[in-house]
């Protein structure tokens, strides 16, 4: 009854508001259109594939994409826009994802499928039907060495943290490189940096960040080290280099960073005679009077009440917060999505609920390295390393093993 009084009030909406709208009338309830940008590349230079759908704001289309054999896969934002003069007549939506060739040929997008429902809310399938491109390798000559396989457009660019620094302490140094580009696998070894023998070497983790910019993807691959200068004075680091191939000039080139300069002193109190800031005098103790007292205790018992206040709403939002998902559950999830573009990030869900379950800690949120950095887990975190590895870097490790050993860690 609740569904039929439904559709009777959309299809009578959808009359009233039809000779209020000049939008213009679909030949079927919905229409798809599959776009790819560009129609022909080279290996490893990013697509834009576009389905595009026209249809009724009730039909609340869903798009069930495929499985992407000979590209990697990364999802963009879906766009949405009104047809017409009237919002709730007729809409344009756009799922997107970004492709990335593996390899060079004719490469083909098979067909999917689009979900939406009918004025009676009845779920209904529309086939998508698919598309090819022609991908090219990338050319031989000129070919710098040391090239990594890196296409698009990229910058780089290098930093320390603190500088000067005194002799003996530790001085953190970030190269980011970054751009449209496939830097999933970009290493220390691909910039040539030599640190000896002027500093002691800590290599950290590096960090990756997939975002989107004016409606390209973008990539940013940050590289970290610690180092101890070994010595004082002024130590000169070179330029930091990477080549890459530009498919919009259709050559090799190298993105380069400046030049570093490092200021090392001989102790650390050689850094505070530099400070920008001068030193405050001590100025004569205040005489309080009784209106002085008085407005500090009004401002004890203000800041008291704000106390108080912030509390109860913390655990209220403590009470109010979800329950964590079970690690089985989310296991099932993923392994229902096995060979989907889904798969690896359902996965790392799976994994960051085992370690939930297993040590109390609240992880949906946090990185590979923040919890690693909070947890002692070995296991846990070679497990997320993986799917990390399945993601970015197109690891060979078959996906059945990889779900085995998550099925015996969520077990334990």
């Amino acid at each position: 009854m609740v569904r039929r009084r439904a559709s009777l009030r959309r299809w009578v909406t959808a009359l009233a508001l039809l000779p209020l709208a000049p939008s213009p009338v679909l030949a079927d309830p919905v229409e798809v259109r599959t776009q790819l940008l560009p129609e022909k590349t080279v290996v490893h230079s990013p697509l834009e594939l576009r389905i595009e759908v026209m249809h009724p704001t009730w039909a609340r289309p869903r798009w069930e994409p495929p499985h992407f054999e000979g590209f990697w896969p990364e999802r963009l934002t879906t766009q949405g826009a009104r047809i017409g003069s009237h919002p709730v007549f007729l809409r344009k939506t756009v799922f997107r994802r970004a492709l990335f060739p593996t390899r060079p040929g004719r490469l083909e997008i098979p067909p999917s499928e689009l979900r939406y429902e009918d004025p009676d809310g009845t779920e209904q399938t529309l086939p998508v039907p698919g598309a090819r491109v022609r991908v090219d390798p990338l050319p031989d000559s000129g070919r710098p060495p040391g090239f990594s396989g890196v296409v698009g457009d990229v910058e780089i660019q290098a930093e320390f943290i603190r500088n000067p620094v005194a002799r003996g302490e530790s001085v953190r140094l970030l190269v980011e490189v970054y751009g449209h580009a496939n830097l999933w696998n970009v290493e220390a070894s691909a910039l040539g940096l030599d640190f000896e023998p002027e500093f002691e070497v800590f290599p950290a983790r590096p960090r990756l960040h997939v975002g989107e910019h004016q409606g390209r993807i973008t990539v940013r691959r940050t590289l970290v080290w610690d180092l101890v200068p070994l010595r004082g004075g002024v130590i000169e680091v070179p330029s930091v280099e990477i080549p890459y191939f530009d498919p919009g000039r259709g050559a090799f080139r190298i993105a380069r960073s400046d030049p570093l300069r490092l200021e090392v002193v001989a102790s650390a109190s050689r850094l505070g005679a530099r400070s920008p800031f001068d030193r405050r005098t001590a100025s004569a103790p205040p005489s309080w009077t009784g209106g002085a007292v008085v407005l500090l205790w009004v401002l004890a018992c203000g800041a008291a009440g704000l106390f108080l206040v912030r509390w109860a709403r913390r655990n209220t939002e403590r009470l109010r917060r979800p329950v964590r998902p079970s690690p089985k559950a989310a296991l099932e999830t993923a392994r229902a999505h096995l060979g989907s573009a889904e798969f690896p990030r359902l996965l790392a869900d799976a994994i960051r609920a085992g370690i939930a379950a297993r040590h109390r800690i609240e992880v949906s949120g946090l990185t590979t390295e923040e919890i690693e950095a909070r947890v002692a887990d070995p296991e846990a975190v070679r497990l997320l390393t993986s799917v990390d590895r399945i993601r970015f870097a197109r690891d060979p490790t078959p996906a059945d093993s990889l779900l085995a050993s998550v099925a015996r860690y969520t077990e334990e």
